[in-house]
């Protein structure tokens, strides 16, 4: 069987930015959500942001997370169930 770098998508430019564009939005919801946990009982916060912007970048970034996985996971399953 010869090893083809295709996978399932066939190569497909589309599919490759789609999948470039997931990725880049799964680190950058990850990216806020550890910044504002991190800030979250600090003193004071990076940058002299105001106080309560760590509290809306762990929950902005919750929320980025929970839609990164219901896109990245449910998603595709729900779309093979038949």
């Amino acid at each position: 069987m010869s090893r083809s770098n295709e996978f399932t998508h066939g190569g497909s430019v589309g599919k490759n930015l789609v999948l470039l564009l997931r990725a880049i939005m799964n680190l950058i919801s990850f990216a806020v959500l550890w910044f504002g946990l991190s800030q979250w009982g600090a003193d004071t916060v990076l940058f002299g942001l105001p106080a309560f912007v760590p509290t809306l970048c762990t929950l902005v970034g919750a929320g980025l997370c929970v839609l990164c996985l219901i896109v990245n996971l449910i998603g595709p399953f729900s779309h093979r169930v038949k």
